[in-house]
Formats: structure tokens, C-alpha cells, sequence
């Protein structure tokens, strides 16, 4: 299900890309309680990996969570 977001939203190409594209299908992954890989969640991030067990940015939390094949799963959640 995740996957076919992430094509949905890579598919879209808007003559202005939407800044908060992102953030909303992070809002929508925390809400859902979802868990992406580090190839699916570092794009939305732009970033081009991810260290560490828990960092924070644009108020969500990202905390690795164990395996999502041969990638660490991270599961999204909102910053209070």
C-alpha cells in the first residue's frame, strides 16, 4: 500500500511542485501506522540515507524499528 503511494506521488508532476506533498503522506504514514524503508522514507526527506536509531525533522519522529527486508523500517510519528 505504501509503495503504491510513494509511485502515486512520484507519478504526479505538477507544473509547481506542492511543498507539502511530502509532509502530508508522512502525516498520512504516522497516521496509519505504516513502516517505510530507508530507500522509500530518505527521498521524502531528501536525504540520501539515514543514520542513527531516532531523529527528528519538519515535526515528525523517525525511529528505526528493526527490518524491512534488507533495509531498516522506520515507523513516522508526529512531534508533540
Amino acid at each position: 500500500m505504501v509503495g503504491v503511494l510513494l509511485g502515486a506521488l512520484a507519478s504526479l508532476q505538477p507544473t509547481e511542485p506542492d511543498p507539502l506533498a511530502n509532509l502530508e503522506l508522512l502525516d498520512r504514514v504516522a497516521e496509519k501506522g505504516w513502516l517505510l524503508s530507508t530507500s522509500q522514507l530518505a527521498p521524502l526527506l531528501g536525504l540520501k540515507s539515514l543514520h542513527g536509531a531516532e531523529f527528528c525533522r519538519y515535526g515528525f519522529r523517525f525511529t528505526r524499528v528493526g527490518r524491512n527486508g534488507a533495509e531498516s523500517a522506520w515507523r513516522v510519528g508526529k512531534e508533540k
